[in-house]
């Protein structure tokens, strides 16, 4: 959804070669098999640092501070290609409130150990924990972006959630 985003932005076609995931796109670019491709950073940073893959944009709203020198889409004249690859912990609704607050306060201490924080810098990850009320919001946010990508893309939703 990402390329189609970007595809609108410069208002260029492409050939659309789905992939079930990064690690099977990262592995298609370098092969030669398509010429390029939009992974999740975490997947594709190994290759970055190791100079098999060229980073040429950052989806963000900012540049990454692990590749400082990649611009980002917006910086190149394509606004509006902002994505960024972010995860947290969700529990079933109806959860008990004492329940809920455990476990974000356990997954909190482990985003506290070095060894975590070292983990997800290293894999060009930013720790960023936010309060439930903020990472729904997000989620909100996320599923909003994604039916406009889809509208672009010409695609229809198969679910009632958009």
């Amino acid at each position: 959804m990402g390329v189609e985003l970007m595809l609108s932005s410069a208002q260029v076609r492409a050939t659309h070669v789905p992939y079930k995931g990064a690690s099977e796109l990262v592995n298609a670019v370098l092969g030669n098999q398509v010429t390029f491709g939009m992974p999740i950073l975490g997947v594709a940073y190994p290759q970055i640092v190791s100079g098999n893959l060229k980073a040429l944009a950052i989806a963000g709203t900012k540049r990454n501070p692990q590749l400082p020198k990649v611009p980002t889409f917006a910086e190149l004249g394509l606004p509006g290609v902002e994505l960024t690859s972010w995860g947290g912990i969700s529990v079933p609704a109806g959860m008990p409130d004492a329940i809920a607050a455990r476990i974000q306060s356990a997954f909190e201490q482990a985003l506290k150990q070095p060894s975590v924080r070292t983990g997800l810098l290293n894999a060009s990850g930013e720790i960023a924990p936010l309060p439930p009320e903020a990472y729904t919001r997000g989620f909100l946010d996320e599923m909003a972006l994604t039916k406009t990508m889809m509208k672009r893309a010409g695609l229809l939703a198969q679910s009632p959630i958009f």
